[in-house]
C-alpha cells in the first residue's frame, strides 16, 4: 500500500443503521437500565479535558467540562488521522525482520517522528451568562446524556446522538452570550492545556483552518494531509427560553465522491435543530436502551457497581459498527493543545486485546464488531506486511499501527513482534465461541486466524531438539528497549500465543469438519513443546530467563489469562507453576506496575478462582489508578505507593480490563481443554469474595453462545436460569456446597465434577437451590474494603512484625526492648518522658495496645510467636528483658483491628543493633511487601531512620552506631496527618 494514502475504511452510513445488527443479539428485557444512583457526578469546576464527561457515538466524541460560566464541550472523531510516514515510503521493507542482526533494533528511530498520529478536532466553548454559575456535572448513563447543574436553575444538557452523526445541547435560560468553535492548536486553550503556540496543527505543518459564520453558525474546515481534511460545525437556535445547539464534525471519508463536507456538516445540523432536542433525543435513548438491555450484574460495593456501569458504558459511547475501533484514548483525544500520547495509535501488544477482551460476556457484540470489522478489512495490507516484512504467506498485523494499518515501528522486540496477531487473532475465536455463529466462523474467524497460522508456520524452524522455534523471541514489554529484551526463541509469551492460535484453529478446523486442517494446527501446537518453568514450577521468561524485577506487563502469564493454557484444572503441574508464579510476583511487588496491570492481574486471579485477590487488585484499580471521571491514567494517583509510577496519560484499556475482571468473578465459561471442541463448561460465582454476600447478574454471556443470569445469597447460589445460545451439552460446574439443584427440565445428569444436559438452541434451564441459613465463616485471606481516606491507614488482616518485613526479609540484627503500641499520637512530652531507661511506668500509658519486653501485653500479645533463633534474654545494660534477633529472626503477633490504630498511632522501641547488614532492617511492620500501604518502621537507609505510612515516608540520617541503646519513636496523628520521628527523646524529623 501507498504509507501515505488516507484511510478509506470507514466510509460512514447512518448510525441508526448499526441498531439492526445490535438487535440481532438483543436480550429479553430483564437487564435494566443504570439506576440514577449510578451516574457519574461530578463537583464543579472541571478544569481538564481529562476529567470531563465523556460522551460519544463510536464515531464522533466530546468532553463536557468547564467552570465558572464557561461551558467547554471538546470534540473528536474516530477517523482523524495524519497517516504520513517518516523517512522512506514503505521503510519495513528496508529493514525486514529476517535482516536483523545482533539483536539490534532498527525500527525504533521511525516511530519517533511525529506521525502518523490521531488528530484532535478542537473545541466549542460556551460563555454564558454570568447569571448561570455551573455547579456540578453529571453522566446520565440510562439515556446517555451529559449534564451541566446551575447553581440557580434548571442544567445544561448533551448528548452524541446514536441514530445520527450529530451531536446535540440544550442550554436553558438566558441567551449564551457567546460561541466559540476553536480548532485544535488554534490557541484559546485552558485549565491544563498549557500554551499554545499553533500547537498540533502547527507541528504538523498544516495551514490555519478555514473558519467562517453565517445565519447562527459557525464553522471551520481544516486542511490535512494527502487531500485529507475535516470540519466542525456548530448551529445554534433560540427557542422559547433555551439555547439549542447542533453539533457536527464531517471528513472526507463522508463524502469519498468528492463532495462538500461543510455542506454535509451543515446539513446535520440544520437537520437536527428542525427535529428539536427532544425529537432528536428518543431515538438516541431507545439505542441506549437496547445496549443496556444485553445484561447487567449487580454488586454490593457501590465504587465498583458504578465503576462497571461507566466501563460498560465506554463500549457504547465509544465503539460501534461503521466506525474505527477504539484506539489508546477512543475519542476523547487530550485537548491540550498537542498531539495524544503515543500517537493515540492502536498498540496490539496488550491495548487493544484487553480494550475487546470484555464485550463478550457482555454481550455488546456491535461494540467488539467495531474491531473485527477493522482487522478484516486491513486484510489485504496485512498480508502485504507479512510478504514484505516476514517474508512469508499468510497476513499479520503489525503491534504497534496507525488507523490503515501501517506499523509505526517503536521498540521494535515488541512493535514488529508476529506473535501480536495471534493474540489478535484470538478475539476472533472468542467473538465465535460467545456468539456460536457459525456464518462468523466460516467467514471470518477461521480465514482471518488461520492466515495468521500460516504466517508463524513459515517462521517457525525446527531446533536440534526438532522443536519448533521463532528466529528470534521477546516478551513484552520486558527489559524495554534494552539488547536483553531479545530473549532465546521461544519465550514463554510467544509460546504461548501461539499454542493458543494453533489449538484455537485446529477446534475451529473441526467445528467446520476440516479433519485434516485440524490435524495439522495440532501437530503444529505440539511441536511448539512444554512451557519454560524453573524447577520448582515458576514459569520464567524463556528457556533460562527468570523474571526478576517488577514488571507492568503480565506477559509470561498469558498462558494462565486469558487463554487458560495453564489452569488450576489442568492437574499438579499447572497448579504448581500458577502457586509458585504468582508468588514470585507477589514477591517482585507492584512498583513498576501500570493501571492495567491491577486490572489484568484482577481477571487472572478470578480466572484460578481467587475471590480476595481479584477484588483486591480491582479495588486499587478502581480507586488508584482513573482520574476522578474513571478514565484509566497509567500511574498512581492516591498517593499511597501502590506503584512507582505516577505519571497521568489516559488510556482505556486499563478501563475494560477492569469490566472484565468483575464479570470474571461472577460467570466463566471457559474450556479446561484448549482445542477440543464444545468443552467449555460454566461457572456460576467462580470468584466472588467473601463479603459480596448477595450477589445478581442476567444475561451475561458464556461461550457456546448461552445467556445466563443467577442470584447468590449468603454467599451461595440460589438460583440461575440459562438460555441456550446453541445445541449441545451443556456443562456447570458444580459449586453449590452439597445443596442439589432443583431443575426445571429432565436429563440434567452428574458426571464427574459437572452437571450435564442436553439443550436445544433457545430451550431454557433454570435451577432453584436452598438458601443457606448463615454466612460462612469469614476466611483468613479475606479482602478488606480499600478505604481510600488519606487520614486512616489502609487497613490490611496482614501480622504485626518485630524485626522482620512479611517475607522474613529486611531482619534487624541486635537487641530489642520496651516495644509500644499506642492508638493515638503522644505529644513531645509524653515520648521524651519515655526515653528515661529508669521509666517504671512505661506500661501504663492510655491508649496502649501492646507493650513487649519479652514477656507481651496488649491486644492479640500473648500469641506473640518467635521465629528462627530469636530468643528473650535479660537485657544488656538496659533493665528488664529484651528480644535478641540474630538476623534470622522476628517476632509475629496476629493481626487485630486495633494495630491500625485510633485517632492516629505511636510506635516506641529500645533498639541495640550490633551490625547493619543490608540497606534496611525492618524494626515495627505492618505493610505488604512491595506495596506502600500499611506502616513500617525501620533503619533506611543503612543506619538511618525511616517511618513510612501509606506510603508516605519520614526520614532521618541517624548514623546509628553498633552496640548502642537508642530509644526510638514514631507518631502519626490522622487528624493533622502530622508524622514525627524522635530519636532518645527529641524531635529529629516532622512531616508539617
Amino acid at each position: 500500500m501507498n504509507p501515505s494514502a488516507r484511510p478509506t475504511l470507514f466510509l460512514i452510513i447512518p448510525l441508526l443503521g448499526a441498531m439492526v445488527c445490535q438487535a440481532a443479539f438483543s436480550a429479553a428485557p430483564d437487564s435494566p437500565p443504570p439506576h440514577a444512583s449510578e451516574n457519574l457526578r461530578l463537583n464543579a469546576p472541571i478544569k481538564s479535558w481529562d476529567e470531563a464527561i465523556p460522551l460519544g457515538n463510536g464515531m464522533m466524541g466530546g468532553l463536557l467540562w468547564g467552570e465558572g460560566s464557561t461551558l467547554r464541550l471538546s470534540l473528536d472523531r474516530g477517523d482523524l488521522w495524519d497517516e504520513r510516514t517518516t523517512g522512506e515510503k514503505e521503510w519495513w521493507k528496508k529493514h525486514p525482520w529476517n535482516s536483523l542482526k545482533d539483536g539490534g533494533d532498527p525500527w525504533n528511530a521511525y516511530y519517533n517522528g511525529i506521525t502518523p498520529t490521531k488528530l484532535p478536532a478542537g473545541r466549542l466553548e460556551l460563555t454564558l451568562d454570568p447569571s448561570q454559575t455551573i455547579k456540578s456535572f453529571e453522566l446520565n448513563l440510562a439515556s446517555a446524556e451529559g449534564l451541566a447543574h446551575f447553581k440557580d436553575g434548571p442544567e445544561a444538557r448533551a448528548f452524541f446522538s446514536a441514530a445520527q452523526s450529530v451531536a446535540m445541547m440544550r442550554i436553558p435560560g438566558k441567551p449564551i452570550q457567546a460561541v466559540d468553535l476553536i480548532p485544535a492548536g488554534a490557541g484559546k486553550e485552558r485549565g491544563n492545556a498549557g500554551p499554545s503556540s499553533g500547537g498540533a496543527v502547527a507541528a504538523l505543518g498544516y495551514p490555519p483552518a478555514a473558519r467562517g459564520q453565517s445565519n447562527g453558525m459557525q464553522w471551520y474546515v481544516q486542511e490535512a494531509d494527502a487531500g485529507f481534511k475535516y470540519c466542525a460545525c456548530v448551529a445554534t437556535q433560540r427557542v422559547n427560553d433555551e439555547t439549542l445547539l447542533a453539533i457536527a464534525v464531517t471528513s472526507t471519508n463522508d463524502t469519498p465522491s468528492g463532495g462538500d463536507l461543510l455542506a454535509l456538516a451543515k446539513a446535520r445540523c440544520t437537520k437536527a435543530l428542525a427535529q428539536g432536542y427532544a425529537d432528536t433525543l428518543a431515538p438516541h435513548a431507545a439505542w441506549w436502551q437496547d445496549f443496556w438491555g444485553q445484561s447487567s450484574i449487580q454488586v454490593p460495593e457501590a465504587h465498583i457497581q458504578r465503576y462497571y456501569r461507566f466501563a460498560r458504558y465506554l463500549y457504547g459511547a465509544g465503539s460501534r459498527k461503521a466506525a474505527p475501533p477504539i484506539p489508546l484514548q477512543g475519542v476523547w483525544t487530550a485537548d491540550n493543545g498537542g498531539l495524544p500520547p503515543w500517537k493515540g495509535d492502536y498498540h496490539n501488544d496488550l491495548n487493544t486485546q484487553m480494550t475487546y477482551i470484555a464485550y463478550q460476556e457482555a454481550g455488546n457484540f456491535e461494540a467488539g464488531e467495531s474491531y473485527l470489522d477493522f482487522l478484516w478489512k486491513l486484510t489485504p495490507t496485512f498480508r502485504q506486511f507479512a510478504r514484505d516484512f516476514y517474508g512469508t504467506g499468510g497476513l499479520s498485523s503489525p503491534g504497534v499501527m496507525s488507523l490503515a494499518g501501517q506499523p509505526l515501528g517503536g521498540w521494535g522486540q515488541y512493535a514488529m513482534s508476529p506473535t501480536m496477531s495471534a493474540w489478535n487473532a484470538h478475539l476472533f475465536y472468542l467473538h465465535w465461541r460467545y456468539t456460536a455463529d457459525a456464518t462468523f466462523l466460516k467467514n471470518r474467524a477461521y480465514p482471518w486466524c488461520s492466515e495468521v497460522g500460516q504466517c508463524l508456520a513459515e517462521l517457525l524452524k525446527p531446533d536440534e531438539k526438532g522443536m519448533l522455534v521463532l528466529a528470534r523471541s521477546s516478551s513484552p514489554e520486558i527489559f524495554n528497549n534494552s539488547p536483553r529484551s531479545w530473549l532465546k526463541p521461544n519465550s514463554n509469551y510467544d509460546l504461548m500465543c501461539m499454542k493458543m492460535l494453533f489449538l484455537s484453529l485446529q477446534e475451529m478446523a473441526d467445528a467446520q469438519n476440516k479433519t485434516g486442517d485440524a490435524q495439522k494446527w495440532a501437530q503444529l501446537a505440539a511441536k511448539l513443546g512444554d512451557f519454560h518453568a524453573a524447577p520448582d514450577g515458576e514459569l520464567l521468561l524463556d528457556a533460562v530467563t527468570p523474571l526478576r524485577e517488577s514488571h507492568r506487563h503480565l506477559s509470561n502469564l498469558i498462558g494462565i489469562y486469558p487463554f487458560n493454557l495453564i489452569s488450576p484444572e489442568g492437574g499438579t503441574t499447572d497448579e504448581t507453576r500458577i502457586k509458585t508464579t504468582l508468588a514470585s510476583w507477589d514477591k517482585l511487588g507492584t512498583s513498576e506496575w501500570c493501571g492495567y496491570s491491577w486490572a489484568w492481574m484482577s481477571c487472572l486471579r478470578a480466572r484460578i478462582g481467587d475471590g480476595e485477590e481479584a477484588v483486591r487488585h480491582l479495588d486499587v484499580f478502581t480507586q488508584a489508578f482513573v482520574s476522578r471521571n474513571g478514565f484509566h491514567v497509567n500511574g498512581d494517583q492516591s498517593g499511597r505507593g501502590y506503584s512507582g509510577m505516577t505519571y497521568r496519560p489516559f488510556t482505556l484499556e486499563g478501563n475494560f480490563a477492569a469490566l472484565q475482571a468483575a464479570q470474571e468473578m461472577l460467570l466463566q465459561s471457559w474450556s479446561p481443554t484448549p482445542g477440543k471442541r464444545d468443552s467449555e463448561v460454566i461457572r456460576l460465582f467462580p470468584a466472588v469474595p467473601w463479603r459480596w454476600h448477595d450477589v445478581t447478574f442476567d444475561d451475561l454471556r458464556a461461550e457456546g453462545g448461552h445467556r445466563i443470569s443467577a442470584r447468590r445469597e449468603n454467599n451461595a447460589t440460589v438460583w440461575f436460569k440459562i438460555v441456550a445460545g446453541s445445541s449441545g451439552i451443556v456443562r456447570i460446574r458444580d459449586s453449590f456446597d452439597g445443596r442439589t439443584p432443583k431443575w426445571t427440565v429432565k436429563g440434567v445428569q452428574k458426571i464427574g465434577p459437572n452437571f450435564e444436559v442436553l439443550l436445544k438452541k433457545g430451550e431454557t434451564l433454570e435451577a432453584t437451590l436452598e438458601k443457606p441459613d448463615q454466612l460462612p465463616a469469614e476466611p483468613a485471606n479475606s479482602a478488606r474494603p480499600l478505604v481510600m481516606d488519606s487520614s486512616t491507614i489502609v487497613p490490611n488482616t496482614l501480622p504485626l512484625r518485630i524485626g522482620s518485613d512479611l517475607d522474613g526479609q529486611s531482619n534487624f540484627q541486635g537487641d530489642m526492648a520496651r516495644i509500644l503500641m499506642i492508638d493515638h499520637a503522644l505529644t513531645d512530652k509524653e515520648v521524651a518522658a519515655l526515653a528515661d531507661k529508669t521509666s517504671e511506668t512505661w506500661t501504663q500509658i492510655p491508649g496502649t495496645l501492646l507493650a513487649l519486653d519479652g514477656t507481651p501485653a496488649g491486644i492479640n500479645a500473648t500469641q506473640a510467636k518467635l521465629t528462627g533463633d530469636a530468643k528473650v534474654a535479660t537485657a544488656v545494660d538496659m533493665p528488664g528483658q529484651s528480644f535478641s534477633l540474630t538476623g534470622k529472626s522476628w517476632v509475629e503477633i496476629p493481626h487485630a483491628d486495633a494495630q491500625l490504630g485510633k485517632t492516629g498511632l505511636t510506635l516506641t522501641a529500645w533498639v541495640r543493633p550490633t551490625a547493619f547488614p543490608g540497606a534496611s532492617m525492618r524494626l515495627i511492620d505492618k505493610s505488604p511487601v512491595g506495596i506502600a500501604t500499611g506502616y513500617l518502621f525501620d533503619t533506611y537507609p543503612g543506619n538511618s531512620l525511616r517511618w513510612s505510612v501509606n506510603g508516605n515516608a519520614l526520614s532521618f540520617a541517624a548514623n546509628l552506631q553498633p552496640n548502642q541503646w537508642y530509644f526510638v519513636a514514631a507518631t502519626i496523628d490522622f487528624k493533622t496527618q502530622s508524622r514525627v520521628l524522635y530519636l532518645n527523646g527529641e524531635v529529629v524529623a516532622k512531616s508539617n
